[in-house]
């Protein structure tokens, strides 16, 4: 990347913009998974003649997805190498 090219990028390099960004990626994420994923479990039931045991397997492999990734993710820049 190019000098002036770095010099654009450290606009987003200040701590409150992350705080604030992370405030509003989590915001959304809890929204989906809790509002709109569970408001659609009942149909999706009675679509698909599920049991609750199984339809809340859907709910369950989201969280069981971000786990792994959190595990993951922290690992990246060191074995980037």
């Amino acid at each position: 990347m190019s000098d002036s090219g770095d010099r654009c990028m450290q606009v987003f390099n200040k701590l409150w913009l992350l705080v604030i960004l992370l405030m509003v990626f989590c915001f959304l994420e809890g929204f989906a998974i809790n509002g709109i994923a569970n408001a659609g479990l009942p149909a999706i039931e009675r679509q698909f003649q599920l049991t609750s045991s199984k339809s809340s397997l859907i709910p369950a492999s989201q969280d069981i997805g971000k786990n792994n990734f959190v595990v993951v993710l922290p690992a990246l820049p060191i074995y980037h190498c």
